[in-house]
């Protein structure tokens, strides 16, 4: 006939040797080192913005610049072919050919920085995620430069603030508690258990012998407590050396680490400075420059300068402001990566504030 029986064991352990908790504190550890993932994605990511940015800023800058560059030749031409048409003997169709050779030069200068303006306004555009239609508009940084720490300020920034630290010291403790949980396998667990079964059979007789049990009809509980040990023979100490292994490789990572990030803020910190002073060299040179320009027409126009010392000057000038700009742009490239290598490229009001 119809009849049904449920059996269930609640088990639990008293002591393992540290073989849950070491577990439990593995996995806590191990979940608190995906949480820095994200904000080293957030640094890539907030670096690459801020590369793409100075991009669009100092492309614009380039455009200026040859535009400059260009309204100079577009200016001696005209003198050129006014001199050339009234007779004189100071210009010649040579020098003309030779304006033309200057000319093309700044012009593919502008094209290339037209290509640069375009190029980064896209990439900022997709990166940023802009809804279709939408103009973007980027505004240059506020002028005045900051002052810099030094190496060792930038270095202690980057120990208490990179990412990678907080993520490799949680994945060390992780390591460390996988390898003592290993350990804890060796050791036999101490438990206690509560053991019911249930059975009923309708219109079945039931029976009461101590030494036969009714499978039918019963309700029996109790506790028990008890000790389990597995022997296997080597497969636990060999799982114990990998555990450790583990942890010995994750402390050598880390220690490279702390070894290899401050070299990394050094050499940002060793370019910035020298693209800094590669800024105050340039801007003298196309200051330089432009007074050389100004001189030259002024010369040419008395009489007593030549027109290839002209162009000369302009394509002088066009090639320093070009460089200065580079500079100015390296630069910024440079104090972005000493940012990004402090793990400061987030924070406000951390820029160079250089302006061209």
């Amino acid at each position: 006939g119809i009849f049904g029986r449920l059996d269930f064991t609640i088990t639990q352990p008293l002591y393992t040797f540290g073989r849950l908790s070491n577990h439990k504190a593995a996995a806590r550890h191990g979940a608190a080192a995906t949480a820095p993932e994200l904000d080293r994605v957030k640094d890539d990511l907030a670096l690459r913005v801020t590369q793409l940015f100075h991009a669009l800023v100092f492309a614009r800058q380039g455009i200026e610049a040859a535009g400059d560059g260009e309204r100079f030749f577009a200016d001696q031409q005209l003198r050129f072919e006014r001199l050339l048409s009234l007779g004189s003997t100071e210009i010649s169709e040579t020098d003309l050919h030779m304006l033309a050779a200057y000319r093309a030069g700044v012009t593919r200068t502008r094209l290339e920085a037209e290509k640069g303006v375009r190029l980064a306004t896209y990439a900022l555009e997709a990166m940023l995620d802009l809804p279709a239609g939408t103009t973007l508009e980027v505004v240059s940084e506020p002028s005045g430069p900051k002052e810099r720490e030094d190496l060792p300020g930038q270095v202690r920034k980057a120990l208490a603030n990179r990412p990678e630290f907080e993520q490799l010291k949680q994945a060390v403790e992780a390591r460390k508690y996988q390898a003592a949980a290993a350990e804890s396998e060796v050791y036999p667990s101490l438990f206690m258990a509560v053991i019911v079964s249930l059975a009923g059979a309708p219109g079945r007789e039931s029976f009461e012998n101590p030494y036969i049990r009714d499978e039918f009809n019963h309700a029996d509980a109790g506790a028990v407590a008890g000790l389990q040990w597995e022997f296997d023979f080597g497969i636990k100490r060999a799982r114990i050396e990998e555990a450790r292994a583990n942890y010995r490789k994750m402390l050598y990572r880390q220690k490279t680490a702390e070894q290899g990030i401050p070299i990394q803020v050094a050499e940002a910190y060793e370019e910035s400075i020298e693209w800094e002073k590669g800024v105050s060299s340039y801007e003298e040179a196309a200051s330089a420059a432009r007074k050389w320009v100004v001189s030259a027409i002024a010369d040419f126009d008395m009489g007593v300068g030549t027109a290839g010392n002209v162009l000369l000057a302009i394509e002088k000038y066009g090639e320093n402001q070009g460089k200065y700009i580079e500079a100015l742009f390296n630069h910024e490239m440079a104090m972005a990566t000493l940012r990004y290598a402090t793990g400061t490229i987030r924070d406000a009001g951390e820029g160079s504030g250089r302006q061209p």
